[in-house]
């Protein structure tokens, strides 16, 4: 009812819901199409509407049919019939004095007082003294509860953060076995006076029970969500990340995260886990498209990447999720985590020829063996004084841990295998295993191997590592891998024969040297084929074409080059990619870029973007410039955080705690990942409090009069 064309229809004759309607929609104001135009001797003066005239006067709507001007309060409460309130105002020449006509009106001041009051009580009951002094202890006791359900939100708060179960085997009034939160509470009221009170005399609303937690839950999700929301609102594009797992009650759940950029930050926000009915492509697309739409409804080209595993349902080029997005956000380009990438790079060249094969099977011997004897373990913990990685053969991690943890400890290892081998307290089938594994040791084909991947495995970690990193970009990225690059390369070329000489036997007779020769050199072309194999897979895996060529014109290293080489092609391909992009305009502000030294010290595209917008040349100078950075530092290239997201829900959803719904489950593990965010919200408990409050009527009052 808050239309001027449905007001207009009624004759003006609203009853009181209606008008109570009208004033919560609050006034309409369209963008209007009126034009006047003033012929004078020399020319035409032509004015349109300003929609900016609804901000200085709040008073003013207007109706899209009728292309005019209306009074919101005057049409809802005035009794007269005039322009304001019956044809409109069209007349943009003496607008402004019209407007200033009607504020001074008597009439027009009424309908106004009329439509504040509306709703509430009455101005006489308002000026009464019984009635002012009953609204004073109204609130005061409004104050009080406000003040225990901040507690609560505490205590829930505390609980979420420190991933802790709110409830324990037995909630009753004084449970020998409390859960956390009703520690907390107890807690709390022990140190807080007004809190005690409360326990101990709240008849109405205690705040402990099993409700209040859940719907306390669900308000703190909703806030969340709500700035969220409003941060991707802000945002100038948005980035998907979603995967999903079985969790420990064999339900399907998926994440979904997003990842934007805010104020020249990278920011990857969670958002939550469903839990998709079945595991196909079109499935998990509704789910995700369903997400989506509440931020990108109508605004297509805000989308610009999603980022999911190499799973054949999330990265079918057809029928998979990707693309199935695609052809609803024809800019969100699919990127395949770089982080999975690796693992299949390194497992690839583990498995190229048959030597390296076999140095692995041999090397998974070690974590088994130990993880199988608890005599061997002691023994292990004693002299080696360390540990071996749990087994995950397909995890890259495993491998890395288990080659520098061995040859590290190498010589330890070999004491520790034969303190086990002689000892009586073991099996026949422990000590055979002990002693084939201290024979692999003393072996010199293992230990060449040993050596060449303990020359690898810890610049893979750390180039792990760093794709994991949450402000990780594609200029970075690309630095990082042609870097692991270069010390593969090195590896080939210096440190294999160097590796083979050290690890080799003396041989006595001139037979042996020639076969030992013969050895070596076919240890180091195997070892060869191994970098090759690195050096290639990375190259096929980690290309930057399409969209990600984009990134290359932003790489702070090329800059004094193309200073005299600007990158035509790069740019070319760049403005394909996102069309919205002015190629003149961008080109001479990335020429400028490249022609100032003091920008070729920079850190990369977000040093840049934060530079440009301390110094407010984003607007004016560097527009363009500063969109490609934004879409860049926007563009995720691993799925890590959706990843962690895991992990922390298995700390959540336990065996214990299999129960829990998708609401709970996404709200505590909002506390959990966003716990910062949350505490740097200086509002949060306020508006959770204003959620809640709303939610149903309450036999507490939390709200003010």
């Amino acid at each position: 009812m808050n239309s001027v064309e449905s007001i207009l229809r009624a004759n003006r004759k609203l009853n009181y819901q209606d008008k109570l309607a009208a004033k919560e929609l609050g006034p309409p104001r369209p963008d209007l199409l009126i034009e006047n135009v003033t012929k004078s001797v020399k020319r035409d003066y032509k004015r349109t509407f300003n929609k900016e005239l609804y901000d200085k006067h709040k008073w003013l709507c207007g109706c899209n049919l009728r292309q005019a001007l209306y009074c919101f309060p005057c049409l809802i409460f005035s009794p007269e019939v005039n322009s304001w309130t019956n044809k409109g105002v069209r007349d943009l020449v003496h607008l402004s004095e019209k407007i200033k006509k009607r504020e001074k009106s008597h009439v027009h001041k009424n309908a106004n007082i009329e439509l504040s009051v509306l709703g509430k009580v009455n101005i006489s009951t308002q000026l009464d003294s019984v009635y002012r002094e009953s609204v004073r202890k109204h609130n005061e006791q409004v104050d009080r509860n406000r003040h225990i359900l901040s507690r609560l939100i505490d205590c829930i708060k505390f609980c979420g953060a420190f991933e802790l179960a709110l409830r324990g085997h037995d909630e009753r009034e004084d449970p020998e076995n409390p859960g956390v939160f009703r520690g907390l509470v107890n807690l709390v009221s022990a140190i807080d006076g007004s809190m005690k009170e409360h326990l101990e005399t709240a008849t109405v609303f205690k705040g402990t029970s099993r409700t209040v937690q859940n719907e306390l839950l669900d308000c703190m999700l909703s806030v969340c969500r709500e700035i969220i929301t409003q941060e991707i609102l802000n945002a100038h594009y948005l980035a998907i990340m979603a995967d999903e797992t079985t969790d420990v009650s064999t339900m399907q759940q998926l994440v979904i995260v997003y990842r934007y950029e805010l104020n020249g930050s990278v920011v990857e926000r969670f958002w939550g886990f469903f839990n998709p009915d079945t595991q196909d492509a079109e499935t998990l697309f509704k789910v995700i498209k369903s997400e989506l739409q509440k931020h990108a409804d109508g605004k297509k080209e805000k989308v610009i990447a999603q980022c999911y595993d190499g799973a054949a349902v999330m990265s079918g080029g057809i029928n998979g999720v990707q693309a199935r997005i695609k052809q609803m956000y024809p800019r969100a380009y699919y990127i395949h985590c770089y982080a999975h990438q690796l693992n299949p790079v390194l497992q690839k060249a583990a498995s190229v020829n048959k030597s390296a094969r076999i140095f692995f099977s041999n090397l998974s011997g070690f974590p088994a063996f130990f993880s199988r004897s608890s005599h061997g373990t002691c023994v292990l913990d004693r002299v080696v004084q360390t540990s071996l990685p749990r087994i995950a053969a397909t995890r890259l991690v495993f491998n890395i841990q288990t080659v520098n943890t061995i040859r590290e400890n190498k010589e330890s290892m070999i004491e520790c295998l034969g303190e086990i081998t002689l000892s009586d307290r073991v099996d026949d089938k422990t000590r055979r295993e002990s002693y084939g594994l201290l024979s692999n040791l003393k072996n010199p084909e293992f230990l060449f191997w040993l050596e060449f991947f303990h020359r690898i495995m810890p610049h893979a970690d750390i180039l792990f590592r760093k794709l994991q990193q949450q402000n990780v970009e594609a200029i970075t990225a690309r630095q990082y891998l042609l870097e692991f690059e270069d010390v593969i390369t090195r590896i080939r070329n210096t440190a294999i024969e160097e590796i083979s000489f050290a690890t080799e036997e003396i041989s006595s007779s001139c037979e042996e040297q020639i076969q030992k020769k013969r050895k070596s050199e076919t240890k180091v072309e195997n070892a060869k084929e191994v970098c090759d194999a690195i050096i290639s897979h990375m190259n096929e895996r980690f290309s930057f074409t399409d969209h990600l060529v984009a990134s290359k014109l932003l790489d702070v290293s090329s800059f004094s080059l193309f200073s005299t080489n600007f990158p035509e092609r790069e740019l070319d391909i760049t403005v394909e990619m996102y069309p919205w992009l002015s190629k003149v305009q961008l080109r001479t502000e990335l020429e400028v870029l490249y022609s100032r030294k003091d920008f070729q010290r920079a850190g990369g595209a977000v040093a840049i973007l934060q530079l440009l917008l301390d110094n407010k040349l984003d607007l004016d100078t560097f527009p363009q410039l500063c969109e490609l950075m934004r879409i860049i530092i926007t563009t995720p290239l691993t799925t890590v955080e959706p990843e962690r997201c895991f992990s922390t829900m298995k700390r959540i959803k336990t065996f214990l705690r299999n129960t829990v719904t998708e609401n709970r489950l996404s709200a505590l593990a909002m506390l959990t990942i966003e716990k910062k965010f949350v505490n740097h919200t200086k509002d949060f408990n306020h508006r959770v409090i204003e959620t809640f409050a709303r939610l149903e009527n309450r036999r507490m009052d939390f709200l003010y009069k």
